[in-house]
């Protein structure tokens, strides 16, 4: 049977509804604001692992494999062959899209401590499945520190050939585990075996 026109709903459904409609608000602005919270608590407790943290990041849409290398004072490279050494460990080893669907093209290596001396980071080519260069790969050195971290050098190299291998930065810390100044360069230095000349 049709309602008579102009007859409203019974006063006390519409002031369920719209208490059921305020709780509703009330509780999705307390899981809001407990998220959020949350995050703020998780991001200051979480950090590296290290003292020292070198990133390499090249293009996403590349299909290639680049590959970190680093050598710490007094040990050996840490690479994809050498995943750990006495100071350093190499955490991500991205092996490109072809073979890993969710890569995000990067790789990271971390070292415990700050020892003295001088160090050496390098990237290589080691496949490039697309055969388009060149591949722009970008290296970040960061220190951390109490209280968050601070770049120490960041530069973007081209890669030019299957296997090429440049070195990106060397780079000495003191005894504290300061950058000593001046003595960022690019010298070559092969860390890296599988060799880097364009016929290979």
């Amino acid at each position: 049977m049709n309602k008579p026109r102009g007859s409203q709903e019974p006063l006390g459904f519409t002031w369920g509804y719209r208490d059921f409609l305020t709780s509703l608000s009330a509780m999705f602005m307390a899981l809001s604001i407990l998220a959020l919270l949350t995050t703020a608590i998780v991001s200051k407790t979480l950090k590296p692992q290290g003292d020292l943290v070198i990133t390499l990041e090249w293009n996403m849409t590349s299909n290639s494999d680049i590959d970190l290398w680093v050598e710490a004072p007094g040990d050996s490279p840490v690479g994809y062959q050498n995943m750990s050494g006495k100071h350093c460990n190499l955490v991500r080893d991205d092996l490109g899209r072809s073979r890993d669907p969710a890569s995000r093209n990067e790789e990271m290596t971390i070292c415990r401590g700050t020892i003295a001396g001088q160090y050496i980071v390098n990237v290589v080519a080691f496949k490039v499945y697309d055969n388009t260069f060149p591949v722009d790969a970008t290296v970040e050195v960061k220190r951390v520190v109490q209280g968050g971290t601070y770049t120490i050098a960041k530069k973007t190299v081209k890669l030019k050939w299957k296997k090429d291998q440049e070195t990106v930065f060397r780079f000495t810390l003191d005894s504290k585990g300061a950058l000593v100044p001046g003595s960022i360069n690019s010298i070559p230095m092969m860390l890296f075996k599988g060799g880097y000349t364009p016929n290979d």
